[in-house]
């Protein structure tokens, strides 16, 4: 199932924010009702996992580059 336009809206303000609820806030939805997409949805929680994973993995490659390794 497709992520809906809520839940693309809030991964979106996430990147961006540094809370979920200050996310929700941007969005327009309540935090609670990202604590239910993230327990209730499996493919809003990989997306919203992958917000973070994504950039972490980011991060280490521009790391290893500026390292040389």
């Amino acid at each position: 199932m497709a992520l809906t336009p809520l839940q693309l809206t809030f991964l979106a303000k996430r990147l961006l924010a540094k809370t979920d609820d200050k996310a929700a806030e941007l969005a327009g939805t309540k935090p609670q009702t990202v604590s239910d997409w993230k327990r209730e949805d499996p493919e809003f929680k990989a997306r919203y996992d992958g917000l973070f994973t994504d950039g972490i993995e980011l991060a280490r490659d521009i790391l290893r580059q500026h390292l040389g390794e």
